[in-house]
């Protein structure tokens, strides 16, 4: 069972990375949104612009590339944090199983307590009664007369 308490505490560990790994994603998804944002800002800016020129369509094109990356990066980030998602959902199950045993391992270390009271309480002598205590011998000439 100590065993068992132990991989779990392993894995919820492990659930803590994960959690942090899980806010970085989220951090980074806001970050790609905000990416393609601007990108979009650019590219209207430069199609607004009257006439065309080689350079503006290079830039128009180098643009909605770069466009296409973030949302395919974006993409890759929302998958990687539904994945983390289900792994932190995964783990917190895992903490009520270790909650769980260590509530169970409580109880069983309790129990073997109180069992091993009562047996020491039923292997020590017992005495019945007080009785006075009996003078103690001693050599002759130790007590008073």
């Amino acid at each position: 069972m100590k065993q068992r308490l132990a991989e779990a505490e392993n894995q919820l560990q492990q659930a803590e990375t994960l959690s942090s790994r899980r806010e970085e994603e989220k951090k980074e998804v806001e970050v790609l949104r905000r990416k393609i944002e601007q990108t979009d800002a650019e590219i209207e800016a430069i199609q607004d612009e009257q006439g065309s020129n080689f350079e503006s369509e290079a830039e128009l094109r180098r643009l909605k590339q770069l466009k296409k990356n973030y949302q395919t990066d974006l993409e890759n980030k929302k998958k990687e944090l539904d994945s983390l998602t289900k792994q932190a959902k995964n783990r917190e199950k895992e903490q009520a199983k270790v909650d769980t045993l260590r509530a169970s391992i409580a109880a069983k270390e309790s129990e073997t307590n109180a069992m091993e009271e009562r047996l020491n309480q039923k292997t020590r002598p017992e005495r019945v009664g007080k009785r006075a205590a009996a003078p103690k011998r001693g050599r002759p000439g130790d007590h008073p007369r």
